[in-house]
């Protein structure tokens, strides 16, 4: 139970911490003025959210082919899916000029883990939360708040791209990205972030050499307005065949600074993910479809950096410790 007063319209409830609960409950809303809302199948656990841009938001359909099979996914698993599309706010420019305080996506629910809410979900996002519920033992919701093509600006808030001279990709300049997809998120008390962004820097030379100083910002940014000193789970560059060389000429420089910005921002980790490129017979290059591989392996490290259970050494990839040249 909480309480709270309305103020301008808005108001604010707080709960105290809760054991892990995977028995559906139901949450009542209600006034002093006889109205109420209830919220059925609510359970309680951790909450993680999957940014970046194509290869987080890349979906189990998407990358079926690559797939040997398609795993049965049970809809009774306490397993809760939230799946966001920045296409919403490119088809309706005018709907998040301005921060939003709830979605302005109608399609934006929580969903059970069904087969279709399973696979029309981030392949990377989707594969990570079922094997930390399994590995946990408690219900595990994942929130989407990536897009495909986004530089780094592009997910920021407008003013702190605009302090970097940053020109968004998205929308015409109008950072719809984060009013439309993060600040709604603001105010729950989320467990994490996993992060797979990069390509797009990797474009050019003079972007991708700042690019820890943009990750850097753009996290201390997310973290100061949340209140949450969430952990970051970023995830190096994958190789991307003959693209590395043709099309992400700089990707290399890319990859150095996610190194950098490892060690440069507070609780986060560094997951590897270059042996996990597309195999050489699958038509897409861009996107690997081993993304189940990698979501158990982002797992792991998670579980050993942030939860305490397992052993970094083995859960991380090792560290240089010199280079002689």
């Amino acid at each position: 139970t909480a309480y709270a007063v309305v103020s301008g319209g808005a108001f604010t409830l707080v709960f105290k911490p809760e054991p892990a609960c995977a028995e559906p409950d139901t949450l009542t809303v209600e006034d002093d003025r006889g109205n109420s809302v209830t919220y059925e199948d609510v359970l309680v656990g951790d909450v993680w959210l999957i940014g970046g841009q194509s290869n987080a938001q890349v979906q189990i359909s998407f990358i079926r082919a690559g797939l040997s099979s398609v795993p049965e996914f049970d809809e009774n698993d306490p397993v809760r899916l939230l799946m966001q599309s920045a296409d919403y706010y490119v088809a309706h420019k005018d709907k998040a000029t301005e921060p939003l305080f709830d979605f302005g996506d109608p399609a934006c629910k929580w969903k059970r883990q069904d087969q279709a809410a399973a696979t029309s979900f981030s392949a990377l996002g989707l594969f990570f939360a079922r094997s930390l519920s399994e590995k946990l033992g408690v219900p595990v919701g994942a929130i989407c708040v990536a897009a495909n093509g986004a530089q780094i600006q592009d997910l920021m808030p407008g003013e702190l791209a605009e302090s970097f001279k940053l020109r968004m990709s998205y929308g015409a300049g109008v950072a719809h990205i984060f009013n439309g997809m993060m600040n709604p998120l603001i105010g729950l008390s989320f467990k994490g972030m996993v992060f797979f962004q990069g390509e797009s820097e990797a474009l050019s030379e003079s972007v991708a050499n700042k690019y820890s100083k943009y990750l850097r910002a753009y996290i201390e940014d997310l973290r100061k307005r949340t209140g949450v000193m969430f952990p970051l789970c970023n995830i190096q560059l994958s190789s991307y065949g003959d693209h590395d060389s043709k099309t992400f000429k700089f990707i290399h420089n890319v990859r150095n600074q996610q190194f950098d910005a490892y060690r440069l921002i507070p609780a986060s980790i560094l997951v590897t993910s270059y042996d996990l490129r597309s195999p050489d017979k699958y038509g897409d290059q861009m996107h690997s479809p081993r993304k189940q591989e990698l979501g158990v392996r982002v797992c792991g490290a998670v579980l050993a950096a942030f939860y305490g259970e397992g052993d970094t050494e083995t859960a991380l990839c090792p560290e240089p410790v010199s280079a002689k040249l």
